[in-house]
């Protein structure tokens, strides 16, 4: 199970369909994961008992419900968001890239990334570390919200070196925008201006 919802989520596959039912013959209402526990199943036969009973309904619980792969994938992610902290906090210095954009539902979301040098390696590395979704896009709520999702990383905002966002007057504002809030409280930081975001500009 954790090798296949390893697969998936590092392919960034779908997991469910429609409808999930072991039951069902018509693989396309049934989802990837369904679908490849069916696979497997033809050349392991252990699996294959298991899906039968469950067929049969002689098996009630099991573990392939949409409810234990949301565990499962929770449980590994967890694992490599703290592989990502720790290198960071070995490395000592960072530095984080954000970005602002809307959901579906006109929810103002900002995505993190962190930005070192692998001590081991010497390679320079980037990871997704989540999402912040804003009520509010003021210079002073997002700096605030920032800060706060550091500390809640693990992370010192005076071990930070860089950080990169869009141009707009809340982020790049000379008095009360979030760079001027950041250098403030931590002049080592560089600030730099996202390049998409000024090829936009330069366009717009």
């Amino acid at each position: 199970m954790i090798d296949t919802i390893n697969y998936l989520a590092s392919y960034n596959l779908s997991f469910r369909a429609h409808r999930e039912s072991l039951k069902l013959n018509d693989s396309r209402h049934n989802g990837n994961f369904i679908d490849l526990f069916k696979l497997l199943s033809k050349y392991d036969l252990t699996l294959r008992e298991h899906m039968q009973r469950i067929k049969e309904n002689q098996l009630t619980r099991h573990y392939l419900s949409h409810d234990i792969q949301n565990e499962l994938i929770a449980l590994m992610s967890k694992s490599v968001f703290e592989e990502i902290i720790h290198r960071v906090k070995q490395a000592k210095y960072y530095a984080f890239l954000l970005h602002c954009s809307r959901d579906v539902s006109c929810v103002e979301q900002m995505s993190i990334i962190l930005r070192f040098c692998n001590s081991s390696t010497g390679a320079i590395e980037e990871h997704f570390v989540g999402f912040i979704a804003f009520a509010e896009t003021t210079g002073e709520y997002l700096t605030n919200s920032i800060l706060q999702e550091l500390e809640k990383k693990g992370l010192d905002i005076q071990n930070c070196r860089g950080h990169v966002h869009d141009n707009s007057t809340n982020m790049v504002g000379i008095n009360k925008g979030v760079r001027t809030r950041i250098i403030n409280i931590n002049p080592r930081t560089f600030f730099t201006p996202c390049g998409c975001h000024s090829w936009n500009l330069l366009f717009d």
